[in-house]
């Protein structure tokens, strides 16, 4: 392994080169490398294109000695795909990485037509903090056209450095949290089996009356649960209150769960080797994909779509639809529920249909009352056209090492920072001093502990 990818130290130093060739093999691609300047000789610039309002140029030097501090990766083909046939809803996360030199792997991802996962850029920084999340989100603005963020979605598990550059340089942005994270800090005060549940009622209720029953449920059961939750802004973790430019209503952070688990063994590995397990295993993801839809040629939405609509048909048939006139339409459920429909502006009084753009049982009812085509109603974000732009880019696949350009530049390994989060406990006692004391001929160290010893 070490003649194949070198030391971890070598992998550092042919990260310059690496870089030359991803920009070489993948056009439009952005990959940008943050060091911080050693011992320089020959003059080369290297100029790190960022946001106008708080970064500058930046210059380094050929045969330069610099230690790596940032990576910032998004490819042409998944950028490509994106911008084509994505939602502008983005998760964003970091995990940590298990070499020698530690670090973390920031990424970014975003949702397909089919509701599955869709990466767009990683990075590999020294810690997840404030700084390194500035700096990423930056290049990632710039890549997307994102701008302040209007019409835009992201979640995120409120990792406090992100929540402070959302709300900076995305202020017009909607920033959702993971109700998974939001109820491992909840429950750490209020716990139990009955507050989940009415927590999550709370973050799934579509409508803000729904929203407010829900509410109120946990305020009766323990005041002080819901005060802590009144204290935590709405739109940031119930649909109720959520936008719905976006065409999305999660409440998960999954997308970004399900990336990190996918690259969990390249993690493991030293800096190039890791970056290259990552670009094989998106270069072949994007391959996959494409082959998939070849069953799909005949099918006007993705297979989860349909899923989803034939549940909603299935749920019609307790509604009773009353037709107003002019698209418009009052539905009654077998609960005595009443909703407003207007099928012109694509509105239900549950919301489900503005959040989602997939209509609700209570649309279907009406639909089905005038003859209408269920199909015609849904966004066209979920159609498999648009599916297929958003894997129609490619990964291109790159020569190995021994023939990339050399660019003369040296690199250094970073330093190692401790990495926020609790420290890992001991779980071995300290070993006993191996004077054995004897009392009257008889050895105080137990078998165990002698064998330990030893």
């Amino acid at each position: 392994m070490r003649i194949m990818n070198g030391t971890l130290e070598e992998q550092f130093q042919k990260l310059w080169d690496y870089r030359t060739e991803l920009l070489k093999r993948n056009p439009n691609s952005t990959v940008e490398i943050d060091i911080e300047p050693g011992i320089v000789s020959n003059y080369f610039t290297l100029k790190c294109f960022m946001c106008t309002f708080f970064l500058n140029s930046r210059s380094v030097l050929v045969g330069a000695v610099g230690v790596f501090r940032r990576m910032y990766i998004c490819l042409g083909g998944l950028k490509h795909g994106f911008k084509l046939g994505c939602r502008k809803f983005i998760g964003l996360d970091g995990c940590h990485l298990k070499s020698a030199y530690k670090g973390q792997l920031l990424c970014a991802v975003g949702l397909d037509g089919n509701n599955c996962m869709f990466p767009i850029a990683y990075a590999v920084v020294e810690a997840e903090k404030l700084d390194s999340w500035r700096w990423f989100v930056a290049y990632l603005v710039q890549d997307f056209d994102i701008g302040l963020g209007d019409g835009w979605s992201f979640i995120s598990d409120r990792q406090k450095g992100l929540l402070n550059v959302v709300q900076e340089m995305l202020p017009m942005a909607e920033h959702r949290y993971c109700v998974r994270h939001l109820h491992n800090n909840f429950k750490g005060k209020y716990g139990g089996r009955s507050l989940k549940d009415k927590l999550w009622a709370c973050a799934r209720a579509s409508n803000i009356e729904a929203f407010q029953v829900a509410m109120t449920n946990i305020k009766e059961e323990n005041e002080g649960a819901w005060k802590w939750l009144t204290e935590v802004p709405f739109h940031h973790w119930t649909r109720s209150h959520f936008k719905t430019e976006s065409r999305c209503d999660l409440l998960l952070n999954n997308m970004c769960e399900s990336f990190n688990r996918c690259i969990l063994g390249a993690r493991e590995q030293g800096v190039l080797l890791m970056l290259e397990m990552i670009r094989e295993y998106l270069m072949r993801r994007l391959q996959t994909k494409r082959d998939e839809m070849v069953s799909w040629e005949d099918k006007k939405f993705t297979p989860k779509i349909y899923k989803i609509i034939e549940k909603n048909k299935k749920l019609s048939g307790s509604c009773y639809s009353t037709y107003a006139g002019y698209d418009e339409f009052e539905v009654t459920t077998f609960t005595g529920s009443k909703y407003a429909v207007h099928l012109g502006n694509r509105t239900c009084g549950c919301m489900r249909w503005d959040l989602c753009g997939i209509p609700c049982q209570h649309v279907i009812s009406c639909l089905n009352r005038m003859g209408y085509s269920v199909e015609d109603y849904v966004d066209k974000v979920y159609t498999t056209a648009n599916y297929k732009k958003a894997y129609s880019g490619i990964i291109y696949p790159m020569n190995g090492h021994n023939l990339w350009e050399k660019s003369g530049l040296v690199m250094k390994p970073p330093t190692v920072e401790r990495q926020p989060g609790r420290p890992k406990k001991r779980r071995r006692p300290e070993m006993p001093d191996l004077v054995e004391k004897e009392i009257e001929g008889v050895k105080t160290l137990s078998k165990k502990t002698q064998l330990t010893v030893r």
